[in-house]
């Protein structure tokens, strides 16, 4: 019985490594075409809005005279479909993110920075973190 245990783990073993597993190609989600248009205008405003709330947030600790980190004033989207029916795209939201030093309040200045880039994924008609 033991031999026979240690045959299938030996044959299991090298069925692994000699060939690939197939794998199943997604499903395809149309790289063009009405949702893609919809998920692009989306997240275009989801993106602004995100900003808006990191220029926010920003401006709060600079008023009160915090180090914080702060949204640069340019950033850029980008779409990928993803070949998922349920997440058929994720926008990619790059912008550079200053760290702020401040001696007073509104006395603030830039001591570094770096590029970020954050992931959404489009899920039931919506723009998800």
């Amino acid at each position: 019985m033991a031999n026979r245990w240690a045959f299938a783990a030996v044959l299991a073993l090298s069925l692994i490594g000699s060939a690939p597993a197939a794998v199943a190609e997604p499903a395809a989600i149309a790289p063009s075409g009405a949702l893609r248009e919809k998920a692009e205008a989306s997240f275009q405003s989801f993106a602004r809005g995100w900003v808006q709330d990191l220029r926010q947030r920003e401006a709060k600790a600079n008023k009160a005279g915090q180090d914080h980190t702060a949204p640069g004033r340019e950033w850029r989207v980008e779409l990928r479909p993803t070949g998922r029916v349920k997440t058929p795209y994720v926008g990619i939201l790059h912008y550079t993110e200053n760290r702020m030093q401040c001696r007073t309040a509104g006395a603030c200045k830039r001591i570094g920075g770096n590029g970020v880039s954050e992931m959404f994924r489009f899920q039931n008609g919506k723009w998800v973190y």
